[in-house]
């Protein structure tokens, strides 16, 4: 692999062009954004660092290379990788340090990517001679879902009236849905639920917005316009 330099503060400076050279191949497959790895990286509890090298790469894919930079020190760090092909045995690499610069944590695996889907790979690196662990699990498909249908019923209330809106799931395979209804004015009865009423608390057109989540991974927006007299 690439050599690792320690520079002032702890950091692991990991050379993108060694990464690189550790996972490029000679041809490129074409990149897609229907795929990709949610990658996150939980390091031991007597360790913070403030940034993490990563990279991506096999399957004749040029090597995805890149670096999380925390301003305070942390424990853990997530990035959501797309373009990716799908493939198996992709080669994932991550490496940080300690800030006080005593220890260094590095893990490599290999990972599966599958169509329309987003591969979940968690990496807890060792850090000076431990054993880490990896967990690695298929999220949902996020392009070819439609996560829920929305109604509100009436279209207009009057100050102080309601409207009932409601959410109803459409496809079961999406997992587990998380709502989250917000306005640019009014209340809702219970922003996190999928069945809940809108109090209108001013005249005006407002747009009601929903957020469904499904897995923490998927998201689709639906906007409901409203009257309020």
């Amino acid at each position: 692999m690439g050599k690792v330099a320690n520079g002032r503060g702890g950091l692991v400076v990991l050379a993108a062009s060694a990464l690189a050279v550790a996972l490029s191949a000679c041809d490129h497959a074409p990149h897609t954004s229907r795929t990709g790895i949610d990658l996150t990286v939980s390091l031991p509890g007597d360790v913070k660092v403030t940034r993490v090298d990563y990279a991506v790469g096999g399957n004749r894919i040029r090597p995805i290379v890149g670096r999380w930079i925390a301003s305070t020190p942390q424990q853990q760090f997530e990035r959501l990788i797309t373009h990716i092909p799908p493939g198996e045995d992709y080669l994932v690499i991550v490496v940080a340090k300690s800030i006080d610069g005593k220890k260094t944590c590095r893990r490599e695996t290999k990972v599966t990517v599958r169509k329309d889907a987003l591969t979940r790979v968690l990496v807890q690196p060792p850090c000076a001679g431990g054993d880490g662990s990896i967990v690695i699990a298929v999220g949902v498909a996020c392009t070819k879902i439609r996560l829920a249908d929305v109604t509100a019923s009436p279209l207009a209330a009057s100050v102080g009236g309601t409207i009932s809106l409601s959410a109803t799931e459409v496809d079961s395979d999406a997992g587990t849905l998380d709502y989250e209804w917000t306005a640019q004015a009014g209340t809702f009865d219970d922003p996190r639920s999928p069945n809940t009423t809108y109090r209108c608390e001013a005249r005006g057109h407002f747009h009601l917005n929903l957020l469904v989540v499904a897995e923490d991974i998927c998201q689709e927006n639906h906007d409901i316009e409203v009257d309020c007299f």
